[in-house]
């Protein structure tokens, strides 16, 4: 608890001259990675847990998609990246008990056994406070989403869609849901009782305004119209990936991935080459590289792995991103567990 709370302290205390927004990839299992990433940025106060209001100039954007997405919302919530990891152990787990087919069993689905665990963590992170919960996290988390009635939707940024704002939990854990939903792979073909309430919720949200489109190379933003949902009873938007499996904000915002490659013009937290591979580009901001790290980095994204893989991919991403905040003349403070933090390098850019 002491850790804790001096981890907390630390995030909330040291100010900085501007913030960068994060741009979370999809990352399935290894969710680890982006925990991992945002304890480094937790301690050095470029995320921050606190109550500033979503016009306020201090505010961190963190967007996110799938896996991304469960990592954005749970840290901005105020659950510790511990005590996320420990939902992203628990669920793996789960999942390698279903033998060779691993999460691609039939009728199994990831996403139901995410859902309890998540929404607890987020209610207790504010001890049922709904407004709390409000107040960290609106206009801040923006929870990506496919919507599969604009055709194609595989890798078209006319199907991006996002949610910027939430009435409780339910309402992040719904979004989350959805935004990690890829049928026959974290879910099932048929609706399950998980997407079944978060079908319910994104609809409701959707009629509130709060599911939003930004038109592809422009800064004008719509709002998701009811009407011009898919009407079966399948859930209306699934995984954000699918479209943008690297989202951001603008410019400035940081990508953080699993996935070594290069997102110019942004910047990125990512693995190291270890080779001198060739980038394969896949838009004209994201290229990955073809080599065995990656390809072996997505094959655990996408199959379980056990506790001690999950715990190095999350000091991977610690180390990943304390490198970055190294880099780009970032580094801030430095935290010693059961010390305090003594002053470090102040940032001098986003």
């Amino acid at each position: 608890m002491a850790f804790r709370s001096a981890s907390r302290k630390l995030s909330q205390q040291a100010a900085a001259t501007t913030i960068p927004s994060f741009g979370f990839s999809g990352a399935g299992f290894l969710v680890s990675y982006h925990l991992g990433a945002s304890k480094c940025f937790l301690d050095h106060g470029y995320i921050r847990i606190d109550e500033a209001t979503a016009s306020s100039s201090r505010k961190n954007v963190i967007m996110g998609v799938s896996g991304g997405a469960i990592a954005g919302a749970s840290i901005a919530a105020g659950v510790t990246p511990e005590d996320a990891m420990s939902i992203a152990i628990d669920v793996a787990e789960k999942t390698r008990k279903e033998g060779f087919l691993d999460a691609f069993k039939p009728g199994f689905s990831l996403i139901d056994q995410v859902e309890e665990p998540l929404l607890k963590e987020i209610s207790d992170a504010v001890n049922g406070d709904m407004e709390l919960l409000g107040r960290r996290i609106n206009g801040k988390i923006y929870t990506g989403l496919t919507d599969r009635s604009i055709k194609p939707f595989l890798k078209n940024p006319k199907s991006y869609c996002y949610v910027d704002h939430y009435r409780d939990a339910e309402d992040v854990v719904a979004a989350c849901m959805l935004s990690s939903y890829v049928p026959g792979a974290t879910g099932t073909v048929n609706v399950s009782p998980t997407l079944s309430r978060a079908s319910s919720k994104i609809r409701e949200m959707v009629e509130l305004g709060y599911v939003k489109q930004r038109k592809p190379g422009s800064q004008e933003i719509t709002t998701v119209r009811l009407e011009s949902l898919m009407e079966d009873a399948f859930p209306p938007f699934i995984d954000g990936g699918l479209c943008n499996g690297f989202p951001v904000f603008d410019s400035s915002t940081v990508v953080v991935t699993p996935l070594a490659g290069d997102f110019q013009p942004n910047r990125s937290v990512c693995p190291l080459v270890h080779d001198d591979d060739s980038l394969h580009r896949l838009s004209s901001r994201v290229a990955l590289h073809l080599n065995r790290q990656n390809v072996k980095t997505f094959r655990r994204m996408i199959l379980s792995s056990d506790e001690d893989a999950l715990q190095r991919r999350f000091s991977q991403g610690h180390d990943d991103a304390k490198r970055f905040l190294v880099q780009h003349g970032l580094e801030r403070v430095h935290y010693v567990v059961g010390g305090s933090p003594s002053p470090g390098k102040e940032i001098h850019g986003s």
